[in-house]
Order: C-alpha cells, then sequence, then structure tokens
C-alpha cells in the first residue's frame, strides 16, 4: 500500500493493515493507493472538529 496525503506519497510500499490512523486537518485529502493503483480517495471538507 502507499498514502498519499495532499497528493504527497507520506508511506509508500507497506504492507496491509487492517486498522491504520491518520491525523487529519480540515484540509487534508488523503489517498490509498494498492499495488499502484488507486483504492479510495477520502477528505473532510465537510467535519466540524472540536477543541
Amino acid at each position: 500500500m502507499t498514502f498519499k496525503k495532499n497528493n504527497l506519497e507520506t508511506k509508500k510500499d507497506i504492507n496491509w493493515e487492517a486498522d491504520n490512523v491518520f491525523r487529519v486537518t480540515k484540509d487534508d485529502t488523503f489517498e490509498v493507493l494498492v499495488d499502484g493503483s488507486s483504492v479510495v480517495t477520502f477528505n473532510f471538507k465537510k467535519a466540524t472538529f472540536q477543541e
């Protein structure tokens, strides 16, 4: 798997993990690639964050 945050690779060629933790801000977009193919892209534009 490869993780991209805001279109930049943050982790590359990592083993599959069933549980992953992402630290996010409202402006972040994440993409998960498996074997070089994008399988999901998600963002938090409509999320409400509390302090």
